[in-house]
């Protein structure tokens, strides 16, 4: 039996009956790995699983808005209690497929108080991603990575309302959610993600130096310095050109954002003479 099996085995009682609330998160916090440089991400993964398949995914949902309303001043980071909202964000992307409308059915259904439900659980992963705290930020990301491996043609219009205003860190969740190769595999959602990736390079040049210096900037920065790598990675004949257009590009962060990410091995193994060259560009540059 693997750990997630096993956790799953410890958690299925758990979720026959929301008055064992209390119990749940005691395990979960006991669990977590916090304090701690690693939280227990298959945990998390089984807690996600096993509350769709509990005999009533819709009697979880006020447990879990609540645990994901915990704040980072009840539960900084690296504090066991902010593993109970990491749970509940990475739930709520499992839950979506789930049909858990809030109305007391017995099985998934399609009702029309689900499209309702739903919006609630998009604003719930929505508002974390404007979290203070790393993990919950990581927690959006894995959300929305199991929703579009659920229903992956769902995802794109979800990622462009998240494109369409102006937050940060709204961009910087896209681009993480996006560079997950399960999702990668489908190829409109490849070039889905190659077009999104462009739409963020563009919108990060177009920031003033001032609007640099924030923290809000700082998370996008380090977003896209890994995420273009598994993007391009991911459709390599049409990944490596647009890394090529925007080596070009005079802007010093867009350079060191490319940089960061030429030195992944994952782009030197999908086409190694076009990396090296891309190297060669940005440092002669």
């Amino acid at each position: 039996m693997t750990r997630r099996q096993e956790y799953a085995r410890r958690l299925q009682p758990l979720l026959h009956d929301p008055r064992y609330a209390p119990e749940l998160a005691r395990l979960l916090q006991a669990e977590s790995g916090l304090p701690g440089p690693r939280g227990n991400l298959e945990l998390a993964g089984a807690f996600a699983e096993a509350v769709t398949n509990a005999p009533e995914p819709a009697a979880w949902l006020a447990t879990l808005y609540a645990w994901a309303a915990i704040d980072a001043r009840v539960a900084p980071t690296g504090d066991a209690r902010e593993y109970l909202p990491f749970c509940a964000v990475v739930a709520f992307g499992a839950l979506y497929h789930n049909h858990a409308c809030g109305y007391p059915c017995s099985n998934p259904c399609s009702c029309p108080l689900w499209p309702a439900q739903r919006v609630y659980l998009l604003e719930a992963i929505r508002r974390a991603a404007e979290d203070s705290r790393w993990r919950l930020r990581e927690a959006v990301a894995m959300a929305l990575q199991r929703l579009g491996e659920d229903e992956p043609e769902a995802l794109p219009a979800i990622l462009d309302r998240w494109l369409a205003g102006p937050s940060l860190p709204a961009r910087r969740a896209v681009v993480a959610a996006l560079a997950h190769p399960p999702l990668l595999r489908d190829e409109s959602l490849a070039r889905y993600a190659l077009g999104a990736a462009e739409r963020v390079l563009r919108d990060t040049a177009a920031i003033p130096a001032e609007e640099r210096k924030s923290e809000e900037f700082r998370v996008l920065f380090k977003g896209l310095s890994y995420a273009l790598s598994v993007i391009a990675a991911g459709l390599p004949r049409e990944g490596f050109p647009l890394l090529e257009r925007w080596a070009a590009h005079p802007d010093r962060d867009i350079r060191r954002v490319l940089a960061a990410n030429l030195k992944k091995r994952r782009l030197a193994r999908a086409d190694p003479e076009r990396t090296a060259e891309l190297s060669a560009k940005l440092t002669a540059g």
